[in-house]
């Protein structure tokens, strides 16, 4: 027993001489190797010196920030669900992906600053905020855009609604090639069409958030905006306002619509209906007045449709069917696709010129989905104009 004790320690006390040898001739280390391509987000932006970890990702802490539940309420939004993150080259990659939109406001809002990156994800908590670099969920940005209209003869617009800005920065037309041209009002001018993709893109909403100035007018025709640009209460409205409202807490499938959600409706497929986010979006104090009275311009209720005065949103869904139908009749829209009727090897030629206004509005209008209700009167006027047009050259 006791020879075995002393071989014990004898290796012990070799091994214990052997590491302190192999430490104590540490030699010179060599050149580091080549990085990684690292995907993340952390790898795009660091962090903050004096950022420490527990002040968000801490349970106790969770009971005010509630990042566990908005990223839940993330997972329901059309962010996550439609956002085409696969969309992940060069130009598509600054609105469709979360790494895009940091690249594109890292150098300056470059359109062209984006490199490929593996692995993309949607647009999420990342885009909008930068908790790890400025050690807070401060938006991300918040400077005015340029939205370019599209149209010569008719100057781009500076959006600047606060908050609203960010939304803005990809809720926004994209340059479209051949432009319209305001003062081709003449019978004898065409405008010729070699893409089904002539169009403002997707999710334009900034525009008709704007108001007049923004889509394709017509000399002689009346346009204006609705109490959503002209009531003092309302002009100070961003996106958030509504889109972020937090959700009646008592409404079946609250945890679908509202707060980052940022969906003002949800429709139920296990029931057939649908849940409105109104009692909190739309009938809330602002600025000191109340937005809508409930049961008069929107209903209160959860479950009612958006109806507003004058049924002016019902105005506007009929009035797009028909601007369609004509669209369709004079062959500017293929009804299969949806899209513009025209190819490089079979063009659409517009004549007079003028008439692609109706074609563009259409467009437009159909791209913000909103039915008008981001400014019902506006929306109005560009489809009474654009059907005019349509009827009478």
């Amino acid at each position: 027993m006791i020879k075995h004790i002393f071989w014990s320690l004898a290796i012990c006390l070799v091994s214990l001489f052997v590491l302190a040898g192999l430490i104590g001739c540490k030699g010179t280390e060599g050149p580091a190797g080549p990085a990684g391509k690292d995907a993340s987000v952390s790898a795009l932006e660091g962090f903050k010196d004096s950022i420490q970890c527990a002040n968000c990702h801490d349970l106790d802490k969770d009971t005010t920030i509630y990042l566990t539940a908005r990223e839940l309420q993330w997972q329901n939004s059309g962010h996550n669900s439609m956002g085409d993150y696969d969309e992940n080259r060069g130009t598509c990659a600054v609105c469709h992906t979360t790494e895009g939109f940091i690249m594109r406001m890292k150098d300056g809002n470059s359109l062209t600053a984006v490199t490929d990156r593996p692995d993309p994800t949607p647009v999420g908590c990342f885009a909008c905020h930068s908790p790890h670099l400025n050690g807070n969920f401060s938006l991300r940005v918040s400077t005015p855009v340029t939205l370019v209209t599209n149209i010569t003869g008719v100057p781009d617009v500076t959006f600047d609604d606060g908050s609203a800005n960010l939304c803005a920065q990809c809720h926004q037309p994209r340059s479209t090639s051949p432009k319209l041209d305001i003062s081709k009002q003449a019978a004898t001018d065409s405008l010729m069409l070699t893409s089904n993709r002539w169009s403002p893109h997707h999710g334009v909403q900034s525009m008709l958030l704007k108001g007049s100035g923004t889509y394709y007018e017509w000399p002689g025709y009346t346009y204006g905006n609705s109490a959503h640009q002209t009531l003092a209460a309302a002009k100070s409205l961003a996106c958030p306002d509504c889109h972020m409202a937090k959700a009646d807490p008592s409404a079946t499938n609250a945890g679908r619509v509202g707060g980052h959600t940022m969906n003002i409706a949800f429709d139920d497929p296990a029931t057939s209906s649908t849940t409105y986010n109104v009692k909190y979006s739309c009938n809330t104090a602002k600025n000191g007045s109340t937005c809508h009275s409930a049961g008069t311009a929107i209903s209160g209720a959860t479950t009612t449709p958006l109806e507003h005065n004058g049924n002016r949103v019902k105005a506007v869904i009929d009035s797009m069917t028909i601007l369609y139908n004509q669209l369709v009749a004079l062959n500017y829209i293929d009804p299969a696709t949806g899209l513009v009727k025209a190819t490089s090897s079979a063009p659409l030629k517009i004549k007079p010129a003028k008439k692609a206004g109706a074609l563009w509005n259409y467009l437009t209008l159909a791209a913000d989905k909103s039915n008008g209700i981001h400014n019902t009167q506006y929306a109005l006027d560009l489809l009474t104009a654009s059907l005019d047009i349509l009827r009478k050259n």
